[in-house]
């Protein structure tokens, strides 16, 4: 039996790969035929493009959101920030530890980003008008007014 799953899932990969392989042959053939007429060669790859089944990839199970192993790397990443500033040394351990977890270093990338910004938008707070301070002016007015009378009495007693 299991010998025969295994021919089975091996065949399925070797169609995929002679269509790909086909496809791409197609489309060589194509690109050299209407190499001089841009139009016609857009519309007969679109047409074979659209020929092709769509190659479904299962997604990675780092990524989705019931995966442990992505919701342990967030944590130890949000440990890490909650110290301070994510500096390049602890981003490089961090990405370490991610790849012995078994997520990729792109990926682990994009959950030490999403942390990131998860813990900015909750530091974030409401910024409202600033308040004004009453009474600052009184000070700067109160000393152009004391100045405008010195020189009004000088030019007075000076005449």
């Amino acid at each position: 039996m299991i010998g025969s799953s295994r021919s089975i899932g091996n065949t399925s990969r070797r169609e995929s790969a002679s269509t790909t392989d086909e496809y791409r042959r197609r489309a060589r053939r194509l690109r050299r035929m209407y190499a001089h007429q841009p139009v016609f060669l857009q519309r007969k790859l679109k047409e074979l493009s659209g020929s092709q089944e769509p190659e479904i990839r299962p997604m990675n199970p780092s990524l989705t959101g019931g995966s442990p192993v992505a919701w342990e790397f967030a944590e130890s990443v949000e440990e890490a920030i909650q110290s301070g500033i994510l500096r390049y040394s602890q981003r490089m351990t961090l990405i370490q530890k991610a790849e012995g977890l078994g997520i990729k270093r792109f990926e682990a990338n994009l959950i030490i980003a999403v942390v990131e910004h998860r813990a900015r938008e909750s530091t974030r707070t409401v910024q409202s008008e600033p308040v004004k301070p009453r009474g600052k002016w009184i000070l700067p007015a109160t000393l152009a007014i004391s100045l405008q009378i010195v020189i009004v009495l000088f030019a007075y007693f000076s005449l």
